[in-house]
């Protein structure tokens, strides 16, 4: 039984061993599909219902730091170090990974967020 009302929605996943929920995060402007990890007596690991309460009550803009980080990514890490390709062989990889040139374009091209709050024990 859940003792945080925090987590009212949340259901525990047995076979992934994590609570999942979906709960307003105020930084985001919407809803966000949460997951956190179970304890050992199958309870939301307490680290993760700390980061939990600090995510839903952080008061500052969280969109601008993240667009930048995420353009950075893409623009280092993703862009250049894999192709993808359809059944027929056709190059598809900016349709799976589009070409950003800059950080105002990455925000449009996220759907259906979701942060996993792992616990390390």
């Amino acid at each position: 039984m859940l003792n945080n009302s925090l987590l009212k929605n949340f259901t525990y996943v047995e076979d992934e061993q994590r609570y999942w929920g979906n709960i307003y995060v105020p930084f985001w402007g919407s809803e966000i599909h949460i997951a956190i990890y179970a304890d050992a007596n199958k309870q939301p690991d307490p680290r993760g219902v700390e980061m939990l309460q600090a995510i839903v009550s952080y008061g500052g803009n969280f969109q601008e730091p993240f667009i930048q980080a995420a353009f950075v990514y893409c623009t280092e890490e993703i862009y250049g170090a894999f192709t993808a390709s359809d059944g027929a062989g056709n190059d598809i990889t900016h349709t799976i990974a589009p070409l950003v040139t800059e950080p105002s374009q990455i925000w449009p091209m996220l759907s259906e967020p979701e942060i996993n709050i792992h616990s390390y024990n």
